[in-house]
């Protein structure tokens, strides 16, 4: 059975990149600016994946599955529905099957 891209990745993401602009009085500013956007499918970790996190003290609030092949890199973000997320941890090949990545994400406060 075929399933579009846009079953599995159903959600549009935006990847954020930081950029300096001149603030007008010398200096500049830093801020985050959208350079691509990609499908990708978020999700919520279940309270045993959390617990599991807590025991090994890292912290995430939803994981990113994407596309193999999709570059992710630690140093972006990721908008979703107007919240952005930083990087907080390595992609994983899903079954090594080279198909769908995961990767965990932190909300930015």
């Amino acid at each position: 059975m075929y399933f579009s891209p846009f079953e599995e990745f159903p959600h549009k993401l935006e990847l954020l990149k930081q950029q300096s602009t001149p603030d007008g009085s010398g200096g500049s500013k830093k801020e985050w600016v959208a350079t691509s956007i990609f499908n990708g499918f978020m999700d919520t970790p279940s309270t045993k994946e959390r617990l599991y996190a807590m025991q090994m003290s890292v912290t995430y609030d939803r994981f990113l599955y994407y596309p193999y092949g999709q570059e992710i890199a630690s140093t972006v973000r990721v908008r979703f529905e107007n919240v952005d997320y930083v990087v907080a941890g390595e992609g994983e090949d899903q079954g090594g099957q080279h198909e769908v990545m995961r990767i965990p994400l932190k909300k930015v406060t």
